[in-house]
């Protein structure tokens, strides 16, 4: 019986760590789109085509976008530490690198991905977000854009 009891509190873990990683996800990036943090507007936005995030028409440093992949897990994980066990906080590293694999995917003509139906519903829905920054700021998952009345 403590067994079952056991598993049933890692996955509750699980669950409330993997929603709880990608609300962070979710604020940080709304943040990210307000007045105070313009590297993620002025630079990553403005690097693809707005009608077709497959065309790059600038360039882009990879310090230009540190403050959404390096600055946001900084924040989150020390944070995430004193709340979830390692084993979940390992989950949502994995989710961090899907959500930095795929969004880079998105922006890929030629992705490995582009044939599967969830990758074109992610990338659709990504591209809905270069086009209407104020929408869509999932990555993976439109939870809390469907919450907050951001998803489009």
């Amino acid at each position: 019986m403590d067994f079952i009891i056991s598993v049933i509190i890692n996955i509750i873990n699980i669950i409330v760590g993997y929603y709880f990683f990608t609300l962070q996800q979710y604020i940080i990036h709304r943040i990210q789109h307000s007045k105070y943090f313009k590297t993620h507007r002025l630079k990553h936005h403005k690097t693809y085509d707005r009608n077709n995030i497959t065309s790059q028409i600038n360039t882009n440093s990879l310090y230009e976008n540190l403050d959404f992949y390096f600055y946001r897990n900084i924040l989150i994980f020390p944070f995430n530490y004193l709340l979830f066990d390692t084993y979940v906080l390992c989950i949502q590293l994995f989710i961090a690198y899907l959500s930095y694999y795929f969004h880079n995917e998105y922006h890929n003509p030629n992705s490995y991905w582009k044939e599967y139906q969830f990758y074109k519903y992610l990338k659709q829905k990504h591209q809905i977000h270069h086009e209407y920054p104020t929408k869509n700021h999932f990555l993976l998952d439109p939870t809390f854009d469907i919450i907050f009345g951001t998803y489009k």
